[in-house]
């Protein structure tokens, strides 16, 4: 799970008790994979984090973090990818910057691995011209990223 900012916009993050919960059950989860506890543990642990963010979506609407959340913890880079831009669309709208380079990074790293070239170099410069039009500097995890796999793509 990333991290991701607290902006105080209501499309941001829910309530501090759900984000609470949700980094407990988290934890659970990273506790069952690494103490290298049965599929059954790991992925009952995975189903509990993904229904509670589930009816916290319902509950408290579609917030940044919350998709995010959910788009991290989800099977198939079929399945992230769309929620991921949902989040990453809805960060670009409020003006949550912090979140925009956080939840692009992880979208960059799917195009990667997937070999979805031209959506990794459309998201690259996307994101570059949101940095120039809103008068940002480039977050550095987003820089290091970036550099990492230069070789990856061709601008």
């Amino acid at each position: 799970m990333g991290q991701f900012s607290d902006k105080h916009h209501p499309d941001a993050s829910p309530p501090a008790f759900v984000r609470d919960e949700i980094e407990v059950l988290a934890k659970k989860l990273g506790n069952a994979i690494l103490s290298h506890d049965d599929d059954y543990k790991i992925q009952s642990a995975t189903k509990d984090l993904l229904e509670y963010v589930d009816e916290s979506l319902l509950k408290y609407g579609k917030s940044v973090y919350l998709l995010a959340t959910k788009a991290d913890f989800i099977n198939g880079y079929e399945k992230r990818l769309p929620i991921y831009a949902e989040a990453f669309n809805k960060a670009v709208h409020i003006g949550d910057s912090d979140n925009v380079f956080i939840i692009a990074s992880d979208m960059l790293i799917i195009y990667e691995e997937q070999l979805l070239d031209v959506e990794f170099v459309n998201l690259f410069g996307f994101v570059e011209k949101y940095v120039l039009s809103h008068g940002l500097e480039m977050n550095q995890d987003y820089l290091n990223l970036k550099e990492e796999h230069k070789d990856s793509y061709v601008v």
